[in-house]
């Protein structure tokens, strides 16, 4: 049997060292848990997307801001959520939504921002949308 003896302080060293060591991969190990936590959230709210699979403009409308920039085809202006659930329930009667895909989300807390495919009747439509506070400020729907 081996017995090593350390000075008294020899052990003060070596059990901060240990502290300080598993504090460390403590820290690091939470940090990477949170930024994996964050990035997993997903900015759309599933109620968006089923009123985009399913064309429900008045489903989508509950998540727009009171006024909200859409921009449908080149066409961009700043509408009220009532004009801007009036012109998604004209897009869907002419544009059938057969899916919705999101493609990829992401940006900070304040502005997160989500870009997507929706599949319809009449060809597929690359949706971006932009969400503070919870809420839709900017609808993008261009052609694919």
């Amino acid at each position: 049997m081996i017995i090593f003896y350390l000075a008294p302080g020899d052990k003060i060293k070596f059990y901060m060292g240990r502290v300080i060591k598993y504090l460390g991969v403590a820290i690091l190990l939470g940090y990477g848990v949170s930024i994996w936590a964050e990035d997993g959230l997903p900015v759309l709210p599933g109620e968006v997307i089923s009123a985009m699979k399913s064309g429900n403009a008045s489903l989508l409308a509950r998540y727009f801001n009171s006024s909200i920039e859409l921009e449908i085809m080149g066409k961009d202006a700043i509408y009220s959520k009532s004009q801007a659930e009036m012109i998604m329930k004209d897009f869907f009667s002419k544009n059938s939504p057969v899916n919705f895909t999101v493609r990829f989300e992401g940006g900070p807390e304040n502005a997160r921002y989500a870009v997507g495919t929706l599949a319809t009747s009449r060809g597929n439509y690359r949706v971006n949308i932009l969400i503070k506070d919870n809420l839709i400020h900017q609808l993008r729907i261009d052609r694919e």
